[in-house]
């Protein structure tokens, strides 16, 4: 996947990116605004992003303080504006690909739909967001960006769960991080672990590993509740016996099934598989299953449906406990809670 290459929608000769962007020997030139009085220095001098002065400090306080005429580089913007050329401005600290799509986004936020930057783009992103506070000018364009990836689960959807906890999107904090307790199949601490290299100075030490210990709580509650329904809505239902003899004939297939779930081993994964190489949707969708696992010899009748009603009682409890879990909340966590039942609505 392309970092930043934007798709070919329209037609050269309006504002697409290849009319705006000139190659040069010495690097590229990105006209974000063909008629900005700014032109931006990046990468050690060899890419360039031409701005609009007025729309960066509209956007950004830092910009508006170095921009005024306090500083070295507003006096040059003051005396580049008295000639009509536009004034080149080092930024040599700035990577060029996340600061050009930053300067996209504030400029023309329609057209930053166009692109589709990577998760690692997007922590670069974020990086620069934070050192200029530019956070308000680019929400709605980071959270474009990472709702893209949401479907998919190959992506790295811790990374942009940390993104969207930054940029403060309780929305899609919550659909990332119930994507990752339904649908990650190992150690959260091993994900943090993994994933602490690749966040940007911005996010706070140990941020990852609070994350992975909410996630690791969660799945941990769904477990639980989990077996309470089986033992609750199942067991409980098979008359307590201890001998298949004196269950009826019609229930013991299902009851062996069952027991499977709660008693995996390695040819047989189940509950105490969760968490290695095994996910909570593994574990739901095994226990689905059941319902077509019962052998011919024993097909459900409709007039002595013994065991058909305890199982669709757990299927709805299971269907249930999928649909109302929403995910990690961003004010619980500010308060270091985590209430697996929250919605993420405070008063």
């Amino acid at each position: 996947m392309s970092a930043s290459n934007p798709a070919p929608k329209r037609k050269r000769g309006d504002d697409s990116p290849s009319e705006r962007s000139l190659n040069k020997e010495e690097g590229t030139l990105e006209r974000v605004a063909p008629d900005g009085d700014i032109i931006f220095v990046l990468s050690g001098g060899a890419d360039k992003v031409q701005v609009q002065s007025s729309v960066m400090k509209s956007a950004s306080p830092v910009f508006s303080a170095m921009l005024a005429g306090h500083f070295r580089e507003g006096q040059m913007l003051q005396d580049a504006m008295a000639s009509g050329q536009p004034v080149e401005i080092s930024l040599p600290g700035d990577d060029f690909e996340p600061f050009k799509l930053i300067c996209i986004a504030i400029h023309r936020q329609a057209n930053a739909t166009q692109y589709c930057p990577s998760e690692e783009l997007l922590m670069r992103v974020l990086q620069i967001t934070d050192k200029y506070n530019l956070f308000d000018a680019v929400f709605l364009s980071m959270e474009f960006w990472a709702r893209k990836y949401l479907p998919n689960l190959s992506l790295n959807h811790f990374l942009l769960m940390v993104i969207c906890h930054q940029i403060n999107s309780q929305d899609l904090f919550q659909l990332f991080s119930r994507s990752l307790v339904l649908n990650h199949k190992g150690s959260f601490m091993s994900l943090a672990a993994e994933n602490e290299q690749h966040v940007c100075d911005s996010v706070p030490r140990g941020l990852v590993y609070k994350l992975a210990c909410a996630l690791e709580e969660m799945r941990a509650t769904m477990m639980l509740r989990i077996i309470k329904f089986i033992n609750a809505e199942m067991m409980s239902r098979f008359n307590n016996s201890l001998f298949d003899k004196e269950i009826p004939s019609d229930i013991i297939p299902y009851y062996r099934l069952l027991k499977g779930v709660l008693d995996s081993y390695s040819r047989n994964p189940g509950l105490h598989s969760v968490g290695n190489d095994y996910s909570i949707g593994d574990l739901i969708s095994q226990i689905m299953k059941i319902e077509v696992s019962f052998p011919t010899e024993h097909p459900y009748a409709p007039n002595n449906p013994s065991a058909f009603p305890v199982y669709m009682a757990l299927l709805r409890r299971l269907r249930g406990l999928n649909d109302n879990f929403v995910g990690l909340c961003l004010d619980c966590l500010e308060v270091d809670k985590v209430d697996f039942d929250c919605k993420g609505i405070h008063k």
